[in-house]
C-alpha cells in the first residue's frame, strides 16, 4: 500500500542536517567571541581615556594647592600623597566598574551622554561637579607665581598639545588598520570601481543574449560579475564596519574645539579665564570619547 504520509528522512539528509546545525553553532559562538572582544578593548579604551581626564581635571581642580606645595619637597610629598589617596577613591567609583560606566555611554537613554567631570574630592562624595579654586585670580605674568606659570605652561604642552596631535595624526593618512582618512580614500576608490565593472559585466551579458554574441554568454562573463558584485558588496560591508566617515567628521569637530579652547587658554590673562578654558577643552574630550565609543559598539561587519 502506497503511503500518504512524510518520507522518511535518509540517513545523508540527516547527516547534512547535522552537520549544519553544529556549522551555526560555532559561527554563533564566534560572534559572540568577537562582540566580547570588542566590548573588552571599549572597556579598556573609555578607562584609559577617563584615567587621563582625571589627571587633567586633577589638576585644574587643584591648582590652589599645588601652587603651595610646589617650593619644598615636603610640600610635593604631602600633594602626591594626597592625590594618590583621591586616585584610589576614582579607582573605586570608576575603574572597578568599569562595565556599568561603558554601559552608560552605550545603552542609557535617561541622559544624552555621561557628565564629563569625575569627583577630585577625598571624601568620596559623588553628588556635583568638581569645584574650581575662586580665589586665584593672578596673573600670569605675576613674579611671585613662577609654580603656576609652570604649571600653566606644563598643561598646555602635555594636554592641548596631545590631543591636538592626537586627531592630527588620525586625520591624516596612516596604516589602513587605524586611519580613518586612509580607509575612507580606499574603500571609496575600490567601492566605486567595483561597482563599474559589474554594471559593464552585467551589461555584456545583456548584449550577449539580445545579440546572440557567444563571447559574452560564456560561463566565464557571469562568474566575474557575480565576484565583481560581491566584491562590491564587501566593500560596503567594511565601510559600515569601520565607520571612516563617522570617525572623520568626530575627529574634525573635536579638533576645532581643542583649537578654539587653547586659543582662549592663550589669550586669557586671568587664572579663572584659563580655567574656563580647560574646562571648555573637557567637556569637548569628553563629548568625543562619548561619540567614539557609542560608533564602535554600533558598527557591525553584516551584510
Amino acid at each position: 500500500m502506497i503511503g500518504f504520509g512524510a518520507a522518511e528522512p535518509q540517513p545523508n539528509s540527516i547527516a547534512e542536517h547535522e552537520k549544519c546545525r553544529k556549522l551555526v553553532f560555532v559561527i554563533g559562538w564566534a560572534g559572540l567571541g568577537i562582540s566580547r572582544r570588542k566590548r573588552d578593548w571599549l572597556e579598556k579604551r573609555l578607562m584609559c581615556e577617563s584615567i587621563r581626564r582625571w589627571h587633567s581635571q586633577y589638576i585644574c581642580s587643584h591648582v590652589p594647592e599645588i601652587v603651595e606645595a610646589a617650593p619644598t619637597p615636603e610640600g610635593v610629598g604631602k600633594y602626591i600623597e594626597q592625590r594618590e589617596s583621591d586616585f584610589q577613591i576614582f579607582k573605586r567609583q570608576f575603574i572597578d566598574n568599569a562595565g556599568a560606566r561603558l554601559n552608560e555611554h552605550l545603552f542609557d537613554d535617561r541622559k544624552a551622554r555621561p557628565k564629563p567631570w569625575f569627583t577630585l574630592n577625598t571624601s568620596g562624595d559623588t553628588s556635583g561637579p568638581i569645584k574650581f579654586p575662586a580665589n586665584q585670580n593672578r596673573r600670569e605674568g605675576d613674579d611671585d607665581n613662577s609654580a603656576l606659570q609652570q604649571l600653566l605652561s606644563a598643561y598646555e604642552n602635555i594636554w592641548f598639545q596631545g590631543q591636538a596631535d592626537y586627531t592630527a595624526y588620525y586625520l591624516g593618512e596612516g596604516p589602513l588598520a587605524s586611519h580613518p582618512s586612509t580607509q575612507k580614500r580606499i574603500l571609496d576608490r575600490y567601492g566605486f570601481s567595483m561597482v563599474i565593472v559589474t554594471l559593464v559585466l552585467h551589461a555584456a551579458i545583456v548584449i550577449g543574449v539580445c545579440s546572440g554574441i557567444s563571447e559574452l554568454k560564456h560561463p566565464f562573463v557571469h562568474v566575474m560579475a557575480v565576484v565583481a558584485a560581491l566584491g562590491a558588496l564587501s566593500i560596503r560591508v567594511l565601510e559600515d564596519g569601520l565607520q571612516p566617515s563617522a570617525h572623520l567628521v568626530r575627529l574634525s569637530v573635536y579638533n576645532e574645539e581643542i583649537d578654539s579652547a587653547r586659543r582662549l587658554f592663550q589669550e586669557a590673562t586671568e587664572l579663572q579665564d584659563k580655567l574656563r578654558a580647560i574646562r571648555t577643552f573637557e567637556e569637548a574630550s569628553s563629548r568625543d570619547l562619548h561619540e567614539f565609543l557609542r560608533t564602535v559598539a554600533k558598527a557591525r561587519y553584516v551584510l
